[in-house]
């Protein structure tokens, strides 16, 4: 590598490592970052609405299974 093109190569690194890593994209389209929201997920009101006319039993293969109350 001839000393010009070495020169170029580290002024090249010397701006690289001059600019920030990241360069935040959402200010410059007028957008806000997107933050994680705390959602709790029940299935309990499904098993609830069930339980009054049947009963719950657990199956190794299955887990939960509905047994309907039958006369």
């Amino acid at each position: 590598m001839n000393k010009s093109k070495f020169a170029l190569a580290v002024g090249a690194l010397a701006l690289m490592t001059a600019l920030p890593l990241a360069v935040p994209i959402a200010p410059v389209l007028g957008t806000s970052i997107a933050q994680a929201q705390d959602i709790s997920i029940q299935f309990s009101v499904f098993f609830d609405k069930l339980a009054p006319q049947g009963r719950w039993v657990t199956d190794q293969h299955y887990r939960y299974v509905w047994c309907p109350a039958v006369d």
